[in-house]
């Protein structure tokens, strides 16, 4: 990627992707995951324990600014005239923005974000939003692939399920994931995940990662249960007790 671009995702508040571009995909977790996955709620809930992915979470991951306003997707008929508004660098930001954080999957409605990116605008609430779209889907049976952010969801898992160990540096930030050692050296297949998920309980999950630094995460909306969100095609929630 060119200096110009590079300079932008770290506008954007995107640049922690480079450094956990590095991560292998575990395949294995992630599907073993989807077993736990529950729709009505959008949390994994293990026996009696429930856990999800909050805005703060994905913030703290990435080691982005909190205090940014989000990006509101606008839905278009045709996207043609948004790209054609598109200029380098901004059309090789958006192609970087499908391949590094949806994984490789083209969305042209992302087009519509561009313009709020470069206005210092976060995309972090878009993209959990998305990622538990693309878990719903996947519920539902309607793909048999894990869309937009699978990387993002199994850094999470690894640090909520303790399948990583804390890291021990002072200030810690992305780049520092790939430096940590796996917990467990014998889970080495979607089996292996499936036993392992079955039998845990509220001591096994890690509730707290004050590393991360993001305090408590808002699990309400005022007058609700929950917290709704805008995504690219319809809007998503997820709630905690």
């Amino acid at each position: 990627m060119d200096k110009v671009s590079k300079l932008n995702f770290r506008a954007f508040n995107l640049d922690a992707m480079f450094s956990l571009k590095g991560v292998k995909m575990d395949w294995d977790l992630l599907h073993a995951s989807l077993k736990f996955w529950v729709r009505e709620d959008h949390v994994f809930r293990f026996n009696l324990d429930e856990i999800c992915p909050t805005i703060e979470d994905f913030l703290a991951i990435l080691g982005a600014d909190s205090s940014l306003p989000t990006v509101i997707p606008t839905l278009q008929n045709s996207y043609t005239s948004s790209m054609g508004k598109l200029f380098n660098p901004p059309t090789t930001i958006i192609l970087r923005i499908e391949d590094i954080v949806w994984s490789g999957f083209a969305d042209m409605r992302i087009s519509t974000l561009i313009p709020q990116l470069l206005d210092g605008k976060s995309l972090v609430p878009i993209v959990i939003v998305e990622t538990m779209n693309g878990l719903d889907a996947m519920y539902r049976g309607e793909t048999d692939i894990f869309r937009r952010s699978p990387l993002l969801l199994q850094v999470w898992l690894m640090d909520r399920l303790a399948l990583i160990v804390p890291p021990t540096m002072t200030v810690y930030e992305p780049k520092h994931y790939l430096m940590r050692n796996l917990v467990r050296q014998d889970l080495v297949s979607m089996e292996d995940y499936l036993v392992d998920m079955c039998r845990r309980s509220c001591n096994h999950i890690r509730w707290s990662c004050p590393w991360w630094k993001n305090g408590m995460p808002i699990l309400r909306a005022c007058g609700r249960d929950h917290v709704s969100l805008f995504g690219l095609g319809h809007t998503s929630f997820y709630r905690g007790d």
